[in-house]
């Protein structure tokens, strides 16, 4: 799927996609907006790189989390398995 919508943003890049997801990790690399919901109610939406911040995330679900991107890629993490670079 992440491969298809790469492929899909480069040939139509004017062309809207909406991917519902529970895992950061299932997010394209094209993605350039988020919205977060909790409880059915909005939290937070806008810029991706304003959305997926560890504060954002950490106070939508009420859990110490810590948001990387590499490679074009997010993943989350708890703190305590954050590993020292």
């Amino acid at each position: 799927m992440l491969a298809a919508l790469a492929q899909l943003a480069g040939e139509q890049p004017d062309l809207a996609s909406v991917v519902v997801s529970h895992h950061l990790e299932d997010l394209a690399g094209t993605t350039d907006h988020a919205l977060l919901l909790n409880g059915g109610r909005v939290v937070a939406s806008g810029v991706v790189d304003d959305v997926l911040t560890d504060d954002v995330v950490s106070n939508c679900f009420g859990i110490a989390v810590r948001i990387h991107r590499a490679g074009g890629r997010w993943t989350a993490v708890h703190p305590a398995e954050v590993v020292s670079r």
